[in-house]
């Protein structure tokens, strides 16, 4: 039996209902998401998952050539009003999950 690709998993997890949506940060904290192409599609953050990549956290780094070991290092990357970011519609359309920023 064939192993299905990431591609599929991913599709078979998105109702026909589903996809991918442009939207705009209207408020950072806290965060709205308005749809470009519909005014009363507002997004509140109890309906929207927000990846790890696009908000401020720390981690742990390593710079050889610096001597650094295990150094921690604050990455501010949250998203800010104005911003684009490409939404996932799921569970008809009564959650989202950002992909990333356009």
């Amino acid at each position: 039996m064939e192993q299905p690709s990431l591609k599929q998993l991913i599709q078979s997890l998105i109702p026909d209902q589903g996809g991918v949506i442009l939207a705009v940060i209207k408020s950072a904290s806290p965060l709205k998401i308005q749809a470009v192409n519909d005014e009363k599609l507002i997004i509140g953050e109890n309906s929207v998952i927000v990846p790890r990549h696009l908000l401020d956290y720390r981690t742990v780094i390593d710079i050889p050539e610096l001597g650094l070991e295990n150094a921690e290092m604050n990455v501010y990357n949250s998203l800010v009003p104005g911003e684009l970011v490409y939404l996932l519609s799921f569970n008809q359309g009564e959650k989202y999950f950002i992909l990333d920023r356009v």
